[in-house]
């Protein structure tokens, strides 16, 4: 889960579509996972803190790897050409 979260956060500037295949990838697997837990588990396992603690220091690159992949796709021209400048495709 944090993995999908990590590629949606850091891709999301240069591919836009990314944050909504993320929202429905991480609505799926809550349903599911939701189902599984009500239907076939009884018993929560212990969970402490640790986790968060783990999540928080991780997410600290996740925005550093945003704001990199941010500005490599807003400066690079190829990727929003907007003069009808064909000069980034390349001829066969």
């Amino acid at each position: 889960m944090l993995s999908v979260v990590f590629i949606g956060f850091s891709f999301s500037s240069a591919v836009p579509i990314i944050l909504l295949l993320t929202s429905i990838i991480l609505g799926t697997t809550y349903m599911y996972e939701k189902h599984y837990l009500l239907k076939y588990n009884s018993k929560d396992s212990a969970v402490d803190s640790s986790i968060n603690d783990w999540v928080l220091k991780i997410i600290k690159y996740a925005c550093f790897l945003h704001i990199v992949i941010s500005i490599f796709a807003y400066s690079y021209p190829c990727l929003f050409p907007y003069n009808d400048d064909l000069t980034c495709i390349p001829s066969p």
